[in-house]
């Protein structure tokens, strides 16, 4: 006998830390911000899942709490009020025992029937993690919306889960572990992410300083490319397939979504948007030819761009492009697998320089092979390149993916604490020739030396705009006071 229709609560919990804010829903690098910043990446998994509910006529609700930088007593709260029957939560490895300690708390006073743990984490995986403990009934391993559609479809129907796939959970007598689900290559299946239950004004990349609010966007899934740190490819996708979308389904998600009036620009932050160039120039044509007249950007892999492919680009209005590099030592970048040519990148970061596009380069200390001497390397082309906007990071070995297994047999893990592992400015590995702290002192005087860069940068501009007034008295006084004071 079927039940009353359940209600499902899809959350992306509270995470913080004494001054900083934590990020994972939506991230492939879960990490902790200073509480001053602004950067939420949209959380796509949970809005996919919560579209895909709604559009088979479940009662929904999806809270965001990292946007809405909510207490865990308000969002405890939220979850309470709602009365839910089944409770998912998206996790990560360095927010787990925040996240852990907030299911307890849901559990005891939400009490829900089921409570789900999901996202890319190695725990997921283990039959151990759901016998010793009694506050998760269920994990989901890997890409979850439609693995989602027949958990409720089953708690409505009989409550038996055994078929299926990609999931573990507590029967009557042992842990469950399903025959894991293939990879779904019908993602064009999926109905547009669930954006009007969520506070879209909330979410923000602010690379290059792209128009906000910027509607953040998926083209494609995954990415062929074998870099060894990468998370997502190994604990979300457990696969290096590339999964395009159409083009025109894209388009057609983005001319829904500006007609709300919300947006001012797009950002596609797919895992590699660039790949397979009719494809990217068929989703160009369409902002020219559906009229969209707003600025975009994209995450790339340098190497497969040229200035030919820019332009076009550009003319689109292609706004900002940020390119993932790493380290700029050729061996380095071989060795992790990401096998980037470097000659390439360096000619297409002075194409897109050249062809006025804003650029936003991304790096990470500590890959296999880092010295002093290849850490500076990279610092040096950073500062040579100079970007509009950059990333330094110290490169983090989650469990589960090749990288870490690396670590552990070399002996270079220094840290079995996952609290650790917040992908920021504390290092949990060492390598042949740095320590974890030289480590941590590389990222330092890397960021201090692009703030530094950067203010040389800003009074050099301010100086080109004193000479242009002098050049140009038309211009007036009341423009150059205005320059002058940096407005």
């Amino acid at each position: 006998m079927r039940m009353k229709k359940p209600r499902i609560f899809l959350g992306n919990a509270p995470w913080y830390r004494k001054g900083y804010y934590g990020v994972r829903a939506g991230s492939r690098w879960p990490h902790l911000r200073k509480e001053e910043e602004k950067y939420v990446p949209f959380p796509f998994f949970l809005a996919y899942t919560a579209a895909l509910l709604e559009k088979h006529g479940f009662e929904i609700s999806l809270l965001d709490a990292v946007a809405l930088r909510l207490s865990n007593e308000k969002f405890l709260e939220k979850v309470i009020d709602f009365s839910p029957h089944i409770v998912i939560l998206e996790t990560s490895i360095p927010s787990f025992d925040v996240d852990y300690s907030i299911a307890r708390e849901i559990k005891s006073k939400a009490k829900p029937e089921l409570l789900i743990f999901c996202g890319a984490h190695h725990h997921l995986k283990n039959k151990d993690f759901l016998q010793n403990q009694d506050i998760v009934n269920m994990t989901i391993d890997g890409e979850y919306e439609k693995t989602v559609l027949q958990i409720v479809q089953a708690f409505e129907k009989d409550r038996n889960y055994e078929h299926i796939p990609g999931i573990l959970f507590r029967g009557k007598e042992e842990v469950i572990k399903t025959k894991p689900r293939p990879l779904d290559q019908d993602i064009d299946s999926l109905p547009f992410p669930a954006r009007h239950l969520l506070p879209m004004e909330k979410y923000y990349d602010g690379f290059c300083e792209i128009p906000y609010p910027s509607l953040q966007m998926w083209a494609s899934r995954g990415c062929p490319y074998q870099c060894s740190f990468c998370s997502w490819p190994q604990l979300m996708y457990g696969s290096h397939r590339y999964r395009p979308r159409d083009p025109q389904l894209v388009l057609d998600e983005i001319e829904q979504c500006l007609d709300t009036g919300i947006y001012r620009s797009v950002y596609f932050d797919d895992d590699t948007f660039n790949i397979g160039h009719e494809r990217i120039k068929e989703i160009a044509r369409g902002f020219i030819e559906r009229n969209f007249n707003v600025p975009w950007g994209f995450m790339a892999r340098a190497d497969l761009l040229n200035e030919q492919l820019l332009a076009f680009l550009k003319k689109s209005g292609l706004y900002a492009v940020k390119y993932g590099i790493e380290s700029y030592n050729q061996q380095i970048v071989d060795q992790c697998g990401k096998a980037l040519d470097l000659k390439k990148v360096r000619d297409v970061c002075l194409f897109t320089k050249k062809l006025g596009i804003k650029m936003h380069l991304t790096f990470t200390f500590g890959l296999p092979g880092e010295t002093r001497e290849t850490a500076a390397e990279t610092l040096n082309f950073a500062l040579e390149m100079d970007p509009d906007s950059v990333q330094f990071s110290i490169v983090t070995p989650f469990p589960g993916s090749r990288f870490f297994e690396e670590m552990q047999q070399k002996g270079h893990l220094v840290s079995a604490n996952w609290n650790d592992y917040d992908g920021f400015s504390t290092s949990v590995i060492k390598t042949n020739h740095l320590e974890a702290k030289e480590l941590e002192q590389i990222h330092r005087e890397a960021c201090q030396a692009w703030e530094k860069h950067c203010s040389r940068r800003k009074r050099r501009q301010r100086a080109q705009k004193i000479l242009y007034s002098l050049r140009h008295p038309a211009w007036g006084y009341k423009k150059l006071r205005e320059h002058l004071s940096g407005k």
